[in-house]
């Protein structure tokens, strides 16, 4: 008795944990692959992606370091004295040789910027201490900007000067991508970079092709449809992603339960795609020949070149879902009905 139960209950192990075949194993191998090289697409683009919005950040805070600190700005009167005045700005530009129409830094004094659109320009008291800024815009003219900050008097006594001029000169090294350097070199290499691997993915992962034939029987009742494979929108972003079509995406245009099986379509190789499920307990999905009856399917490990197999699944007690692969021009099989 003792050996009998030992022999059963070898037995029961082996049907749990049964050995796959060689077309099993090499579909296991090749999915197992895929996937691998999909975690390391997906590492390496968020990689890329974390890098540029940190040379991003450096190059701002490189710019930010650049900006010229604010000076000061004081109108005195003579020493000795306690006069009394006040002197109009005005920033007057020399003209460049090489532009007729540059685009100029701007000044700012005590948040006031100085142009001359101002019908009446600002005015600055005698003795009184002003904030100067100048500021660099992106769009400036590259280049050497000379002029002259000119100060007129507006009012005061007679024995202070009528005007006054101080130089002003800017040397502007560069535009928007001379300021965003770093982001330029680093974008340029990962433009190249993303390119080349983009090309690759392209090359090296296959687009789906045919259609998978879906029936749906729920007693007497029987729905047929048949959803062409092909690429995903994901798929034109994530080129990785384009040989797996997901069984949920599969199920959903089908009118299926999208949790009925979980799994995927991974075309690789060849044309011939395989059904990898591999959270789906073994034996729920039962597979046979394209010419056997419905009493000749058998169960299969995680992965399985579909072939020209038909797979049949019980969603539930009244619900059961065949499913088999047609290549391009294909003629499915003939229906079969469970009573």
């Amino acid at each position: 008795m003792a050996d009998g139960t030992d022999v059963n209950r070898h037995r029961d192990l082996s049907s749990e944990n049964p050995e796959f075949t060689p077309e099993e194993r090499d579909a296991q191998l090749w999915t197992g692959v895929r996937r691998q090289e999909g975690s390391f697409a997906t590492i390496l683009t968020a990689v890329f992606v974390l890098l540029t919005a940190y040379f991003a950040g450096l190059n701002a805070y490189l710019l930010y370091r650049a900006i010229p600190a604010p000076l000061q700005l004081s109108v005195e009167a003579p020493a000795g004295t306690s006069m009394q005045g006040s002197y109009a700005l005005q920033l007057i530009w020399k003209p460049m040789q090489r532009d007729a129409s540059p685009v100029r830094p701007e000044l700012m004094i005590d948040g006031v910027t100085l142009s001359r659109q101002y019908a009446r320009p600002p005015e600055v008291e005698l003795g009184r201490v002003s904030d100067v800024r100048m500021i660099v815009p992106s769009k400036t003219t590259a280049g050497l900007h000379e002029g002259s900050l000119v100060l007129t008097k507006v009012s005061g006594p007679e024995t202070l000067p009528k005007s006054s001029a101080v130089p002003v000169s800017v040397q502007v090294t560069g535009g928007f991508w001379q300021d965003w350097f770093l982001l330029k070199y680093w974008g340029s290499f990962s433009i190249f970079a993303m390119g080349g691997f983009y090309l690759f993915c392209t090359v090296a992962y296959y687009p789906p092709t045919g259609s998978l034939r879906v029936i749906r029987s729920s007693g007497n009742l029987t729905q047929e449809r048949s959803v062409p494979l092909k690429l995903r929108p994901l798929a034109y972003i994530f080129p990785w992603k384009r040989s797996v079509i997901p069984l949920a995406h599969i199920w959903k245009q089908a009118g299926v339960n999208v949790n009925a099986v979980a799994g995927d379509l991974q075309f690789v190789i060849t044309a011939q795609p395989i059904l990898f499920v591999p959270r789906v307990r073994r034996g729920r999905i039962l597979k046979r020949a394209m010419n056997a009856p419905a009493i000749a399917a058998d169960s299969f490990g995680p992965a399985v070149r579909m072939a020209d197999s038909i797979f049949t699944c019980d969603i539930d007690a009244h619900h059961r879902v065949e499913f088999q692969y047609l290549r391009p021009g294909a003629v499915p099989a003939a229906q079969t009905h469970w009573r």
